[in-house]
């Protein structure tokens, strides 16, 4: 368990990447366990019982996850994810989890918001 405050920050740049690798070979098998638990803790997806299940759901659909990257599976609002990636900066979640981290999650969800809407022009 981290400690409350200093959290240590996620790894951003291999999070983007490995999305970006899902992305260009179109490929959800791809996704790794450290994108999974970044996707479901920070980015609205629902966990499908593990990451396996995770991948099967968005098997045959890999544009379906694309979109959810942006939406997530809770909503059509292609704007909720970038709202959230505003939100890790909210003094609460500040005092939570501490600056670094904060800053680090709003950073790997906008590298991935930006990678989607790229895949999807």
């Amino acid at each position: 368990m981290q400690e409350q405050g200093k959290w240590e920050p996620v790894n951003s740049q291999a999070i983007i990447q490995n999305v970006g690798v899902v992305l260009k070979k179109r490929d959800i098998g791809k996704l790794n366990m450290p994108t999974y638990k970044f996707l479901i803790s920070k980015m609205s997806f629902i966990a499908h019982y593990g990451l396996f299940e995770f991948q099967d759901e968005y098997r045959d659909d890999v544009g379906k996850f694309v979109r959810c990257l942006l939406t997530s599976e809770y909503t059509m609002d292609k704007e909720y994810n970038r709202d959230q990636a505003k939100r890790q900066l909210d003094s609460d979640f500040i005092k939570w989890y501490g600056k670094p981290y904060c800053h680090s999650c709003k950073h790997t969800m906008l590298g991935i918001i930006e990678a989607a809407e790229q895949y999807l022009n």
